[in-house]
């Protein structure tokens, strides 16, 4: 027996005053994670905004838990879905447990408090998210990342089947980026929830997808994030003509000439992939047929051309020597 739908949208139309981006079909299921993606201005935050309801449908429909979201009253849908934008507005006067707490607003009356459950659950989530030391503190005091975080706190907090992601990890360094993506796989999986985000980190953002939503030429392209991915050329999309994305060295790279010069690397170690990004930066292009190999030993480098063998102490004096002496090796 198949699972119902979280979230089905069909035969969609968006836009404001006329429509945008048409013939929109997905589903999101419980459990899933979904990267919406696409170039700025291609119609991502229109998309969110009509699933929730700030802007109507042009044509087709949304169904959430089965319902048609056009019959869903505002309080009804508060606890459906849960919203975090890229920006958000909110008093200053907010202490930062209040703020997360505003997560319950929907199922209280005016008059009722939290309960203790709802209170331990609370502070559990402040501390998942390594926010306990700031529990007290005014959200205006807070750091564009801890503010961040308590946002998303708030609509897990808020614990509705859909769970829609502006930009999640914007305002966070790496670490709290690693962390906050993994809490929010690990929330849609244990918690069978539906999440849908999107991401400027294009890496970050399908490493952890189960299916991909590409906005690609004012066409609406969705399915298992590694087929779309593949098949739409997704890494190379996203940049223009004068870069690319190396799949071997499993980054972006500057487009070379073609008379580029070619280095041969021995060795798996961290240093050689800091050594590796420095010479593709300098022009040097990674062959395993260059006359040129480099290793690494002792924390030293050691060129080997030929009957030389040559040691320097640093990446910057690789790079160094070979800018000045390449030519002359060849001609040697």
């Amino acid at each position: 027996m198949n699972t119902p739908a979280i979230l089905e949208i069909n035969n969609l139309s968006i836009g404001y005053k006329k429509a945008i981006l048409k013939d929109i079909n997905a589903t999101a299921n419980p459990g899933e994670v979904i990267l919406l993606t696409g170039k700025n201005g291609s119609g991502k935050t229109t998309l969110l905004k009509t699933i929730y309801k700030e802007l109507i449908c042009m044509g087709g429909n949304i169904k959430i838990m089965g319902q048609n979201s056009y019959h869903i009253s505002s309080g009804n849908l508060s606890k459906l879905i849960s919203v975090v934008l890229s920006q958000n507005s909110i008093s200053p006067s907010l202490r930062l447990f209040d703020l997360i707490s505003l997560g319950r607003f929907p199922y209280k009356k005016w008059y009722q408090k939290l309960t203790r459950k709802e209170t331990e659950t609370i502070y559990s989530i402040i501390d998942l998210f390594e926010l306990t030391p700031y529990t007290t503190n005014y959200a205006c005091e807070l750091s564009d990342g801890n503010l961040q975080k308590a946002m998303i706190a708030r609509a897990i907090i808020q614990d509705c089947p859909l769970l829609i992601l502006d930009e999640p990890t914007s305002h966070l360094d790496i670490a709290n980026k690693l962390k906050v993506i993994k809490l929010i796989r690990e929330y849609a999986k244990d918690k069978r929830k539906a999440v849908v985000f999107t991401s400027h980190d294009l890496s970050l953002g399908l490493s952890i997808s189960d299916k991909l939503w590409l906005i690609k030429d004012q066409q609406w392209i969705s399915g298992c994030t590694e087929d779309v991915a593949f098949n739409e050329n997704v890494l190379d999309y996203f940049v223009s003509s004068d870069m690319k994305f190396n799949y071997q060295n499993q980054e972006y790279e500057i487009n070379k000439p073609e008379n580029h010069l070619t280095v041969r690397l021995e060795g798996n170690c961290n240093s050689i992939y800091w050594l590796k990004k420095a010479l593709v930066r300098n022009g040097f292009t990674i062959h395993e047929s260059s006359e040129i190999i480099i290793s690494e030993l002792n924390s030293n480098y050691i060129i080997h051309f030929k009957t030389e063998n040559l040691t320097f102490p640093s990446i910057e004096k690789v790079i160094l020597y070979l800018r000045n002496h390449l030519k002359k090796l060849f001609d040697s």
